[in-house]
């Protein structure tokens, strides 16, 4: 008996111990490689080691597919053939081929200031993007908050333009892992909407929010509320979002 007890573990233990070491290598691969801060290569950026083992779902923005993007980096615009937006953790996510196999990387935000998705309507969307038979550019900037911004609900990050005039309108996606009996799973935390004027943003809850934005405009707002039917007691939806924006829009000097 002891015998074959030795035979069934001792397997096992030696197992666990290459794919430890396996996975230590790659992960000193990719810091050797990738860890950098050399500003002279546009892809400046550090290890993607998220596990989304035993999670069913996606923490990926809009879809699974690898999309194609541009990244604004010192003033000037590269092609990245494979990007995605791990909404889940807030970090864009580029694959890097190399002979020990795919590394993953997240680029380090602060030196991306703007990024554009292109996204293909081919089905694979989480509702997010509109459906079209053409692949969208969907705008991506980097902003830093403030430490008055961040306790306003302004937290630094990547926030999504969904209208880009004087005023615009943009949106903070967000996901989490929840538990359902024993079964864990990404699940799209509620949108956050902002609106930005001259750089600088302010998050949008409810109408109360346009009026001490706009506060010269309040008769004109609550003119245009009432007369849209737009609640002014819960937390506004995107279409009366982008219902209220583009009015303020046509309100502001151009």
């Amino acid at each position: 008996m002891h015998r074959i007890l030795c035979l069934l573990v001792f397997p096992a233990v030696v197992h666990g111990q290459t794919a430890q070491e396996t996975v230590e290598r790659k992960l000193e691969f990719a810091t050797g490689q990738f860890q950098t801060t050399d500003e002279g290569d546009f892809v400046v950026a550090t290890p993607y080691v998220k596990s989304h083992a035993g999670v069913t779902g996606s923490p990926f923005w809009a879809t699974d597919v690898w999309c194609n993007a541009e990244v604004l980096y010192k003033g000037e615009m590269h092609q990245v053939p494979e990007l995605k937006y791990d909404c889940a953790n807030d970090l864009m996510v580029i694959p890097r081929y190399t002979e020990e196999g795919v590394i993953y990387l997240n680029l380090i935000p602060v030196f991306y200031s703007e990024i554009f998705i292109y996204i293909k309507h081919t089905g694979n969307l989480r509702g997010k993007v509109a459906s079209g038979s053409a692949a969208k550019r969907e705008h991506f900037i980097f902003y830093p908050a403030t430490k008055d911004e961040r306790s306003d609900g302004t937290p630094p990050g990547y926030y999504h333009y969904l209208i880009e005039k004087p005023v615009s309108l943009l949106c903070k996606y967000s996901s989490s892992i929840v538990d359902h009996n024993g079964r864990k799973a990404f699940e799209e935390d509620e949108e956050k909407f902002y609106l930005q004027e001259d750089g600088t943003l302010s998050r949008i809850r409810r109408v109360g929010s346009f009026l001490d934005a706009f506060p010269q405009w309040k008769d004109k707002i609550n003119t245009f509320v009432e007369e849209n039917k737009i609640n002014t007691m819960v937390l506004l939806n995107s279409g009366d979002n982008e219902k209220l924006i583009e009015f303020i829009n046509t309100l502001s000097p151009q």
